[in-house]
């Protein structure tokens, strides 16, 4: 009896990375608002799921759900950052 090869193929595991950031503006007077829109990009070989956030100053904010990314494709979100009053914020995004 012979039996016959296999092919095992090891794939490369998801990689999910923000590649893009925009802010709707990046100078405002207080009360301000403004919009964060980032992308992430699954650069590995299987899909992947991940909670899209958003860093300020610190802070950790969710989304509130998981995003499954196909291998290769992007998603983004925008999150709103709102009635922010006079000060500095370093918005990060999360994954990074």
């Amino acid at each position: 009896m012979t039996i016959a090869c296999e092919i095992l193929a090891v794939k490369i595991k998801a990689n999910i990375t923000a590649t893009s950031m925009v802010l709707s503006q990046t100078e405002c007077v207080e009360p301000c608002d403004t919009d964060v829109t980032i992308t992430w990009t699954n650069t590995g070989g299987i899909p992947g799921t991940f909670e899209p956030a958003i860093v300020v100053n610190g802070t950790r904010t969710g989304a509130g759900y998981n995003q499954n990314v196909a291998a290769g494709a992007t998603f983004s979100e925008t999150f709103n950052l709102t009635a922010l009053v006079t000060d500095t914020y370093t918005c990060c995004p999360d994954p990074n």
